[in-house]
């Protein structure tokens, strides 16, 4: 059920299709394909899951606290940012430590800003 490479668009379709327990078991693996925001699958593949936030938030917190600033900013810009503002609340404490203490990689990929943006949405 996961997408075979970055172009296969056509696997968006039957995830959209599983159900919340599938979602949240696969959660982590799915979110490997939000890694890079110009592959073709990120931006449909983030909007499905964005159906699902409380299933994805415990992996989407984990990445947050991660060590990959390029994928910190592409989940933050398609999936972070098409949640409900009740649910980047939840997400609050990764968001404020990536905007007031971003690393020097974090920075300069502009996650720091991808944060702020994030916590405007919920006015948190």
């Amino acid at each position: 059920m996961l997408p075979a490479d970055k172009y296969d668009i056509a696997s968006v379709e039957g995830i959209s299709k599983l159900s919340s327990a599938e979602i949240a078991f696969l959660a982590s693996a799915l979110l490997t394909w939000l890694q890079d925001g110009n592959w073709p699958v990120a931006e449909p593949l983030a909007s499905v899951l964005a159906r699902w936030p409380q299933e994805v938030l415990p992996a989407v917190s984990s990445i947050l606290r991660g060590d990959d600033p390029i994928w910190k900013y592409w989940c933050i810009r398609l999936l972070v940012n098409a949640l409900q503002p009740q649910f980047i609340q939840l997400l609050k404490p990764e968001l404020e430590t990536l905007l007031l203490n971003p690393s020097p990689p974090e920075e300069l990929e502009g996650v720091n800003l991808a944060a702020q943006e994030a916590l405007a949405k919920c006015a948190c």
